[in-house]
């Protein structure tokens, strides 16, 4: 009776201070309520809650101790009894979801077993196909939360199999030349290989950097270049670099490392995009789309005949290439070539993903290779257009150029104005 009493004491002053407190809010917001009527309605509020409160609390202390202690003892059970239900549907929904983990993982590791198989048989098809089908599983239960040791081992054995699905040969390439060290402002844009030499432009710097491929040595090659801008190109034939300039077109003589410009004749030369020479001829690609060749004659290049029979999309445009064949590459990695001026039926494929960021190509002993920022790599296609393999190197990001060296096996790639070296395989 006597903790009853206390009890109902303790109730009453905390809702009085509850209250009163919600008294002092509704003030303070200058509710439009006169203060005697919220008095009177924290008044009743209190005594309905008490009672609300006090009112059960009074019955169960007025029970005989049996009684009470028989209410309690079934609260627990009651309790233990609901707890007992939530552990066992979790318990339940754990072994299920554990099931289904292990129903995907053996479905994984079955089709990793066959996509070994069909590379050993070379079904490159069947192999892509069930590759596609880990995907799908590996994204079904990568969502979980806890780690699970033997999906990271399928992940792990199934990155190195789309390796081997998709060609890919990961490269260390090693460091041949670092323009950008030696030159802090340098903008090495190309890459031109001679016997012995690679050479870059810098038309921001104007100057050619030349690199000797056995002692690694570069120099600057700046006479004649000094007043020239827009420089672009590195087409070589025979022993002749040559680049386009806003005004000329600029010849550099690798046997004497010196340069000269050469006017065009009835031809806007800032209008040429890029240039590329051909058995002895000069071809230049122009903002309206057209290749067209030059003659040269009396220190003067004129005579251009339009020698596509059609006009070229400039947009979006990363190189145009000659190798008998005119290609122009595009920045999504689409193709457009053309044979003895026509347009030929062309495009890329057995690639996934497919190109994008396409940067430079090349070409060498009958295949295509191309140089893209977004997979970090050189793929390599056939003279049809089907892809071959791919060489992969983290160092391989903004590229800008790459030469390939078919006799000594080696590719060199320009990064960041970096030049690196690896070897094809």
């Amino acid at each position: 009776s006597h903790f009853l009493t206390k009890s109902k004491e303790l109730i009453y002053s905390t809702l009085i201070i509850i209250f009163s407190t919600i008294l002092k809010i509704f003030s303070s917001f200058k509710i439009l309520i006169k203060p005697n009527q919220l008095q009177n309605k924290s008044k009743q509020l209190v005594l309905l809650t008490g009672s609300i409160i006090i009112s059960p609390i009074s019955w169960f202390f007025n029970l005989k101790q049996k009684q009470r202690l028989l209410i309690f003892t079934s609260l627990i059970f009651l309790i233990l009894f609901g707890l007992s239900i939530v552990y066992t549907n979790n318990r339940n929904k754990q072994l299920a979801s554990s099931e289904y983990i292990n129903s995907i993982l053996t479905q994984i590791e079955q089709k990793e077993n066959l996509i070994d198989s069909s590379l050993i048989y070379k079904n490159d098809e069947g192999a892509i196909n069930l590759a596609k089908e880990v995907k799908i599983l590996i994204s079904q239960v990568s969502n979980e939360k806890e780690i699970n040791p033997k999906l990271t081992l399928l992940k792990n054995n199934f990155a190195e199999q789309e390796k081997k699905i998709k060609k890919i040969i990961s490269v260390n390439p090693k460091v041949l030349a670092n323009i950008g060290g030696l030159v802090a402002s340098a903008e090495p844009q190309d890459l031109t290989k001679t016997e012995n030499s690679l050479y870059s432009s810098d038309n921001k710097n104007h100057s050619i950097y030349k690199i000797d491929l056995g002692t690694k040595i570069i120099t600057t090659l700046s006479s004649g270049l000094e007043a020239l801008d827009g420089l672009k190109g590195g087409g070589i034939d025979e022993n002749l670099i040559y680049y386009k300039t806003n005004d000329k077109i600029f010849i550099l003589n690798i046997k004497k490392d010196q340069g000269k410009s050469y006017l065009v004749k009835n031809l806007n030369t800032a209008d040429i995009i890029d240039v590329s020479p051909y058995l002895g001829r000069l071809f230049v690609l122009n903002k309206s789309g057209d290749v067209l060749r030059l003659n040269f004659s009396n220190e003067t290049f004129s005579g251009q005949r339009n020698w596509l029979n059609e006009k070229i999309d400039t947009n979006n445009l990363a190189q145009f290439y000659i190798d008998g064949a005119i290609y122009f590459l595009y920045n999504n990695g689409n193709i457009t070539k053309f044979s003895r001026g026509t347009k030929q039926a062309f495009s890329l494929s057995g690639l996934e993903p497919a190109l994008n960021n396409a940067k430079t190509i090349t070409t060498s002993d009958n295949n295509i290779f191309i140089g893209s920022d977004n997979l970090k790599a050189i793929a390599v296609f056939d003279n049809k257009g089907v892809y071959q393999k791919m060489y992969q190197s983290d160092k391989f990001s903004n590229i800008t150029s790459l030469q390939i060296d078919e006799k000594n096996k080696l590719g060199y790639v320009l990064a960041d104005k970096i030049i690196y070296s690896f070897e094809l395989k």
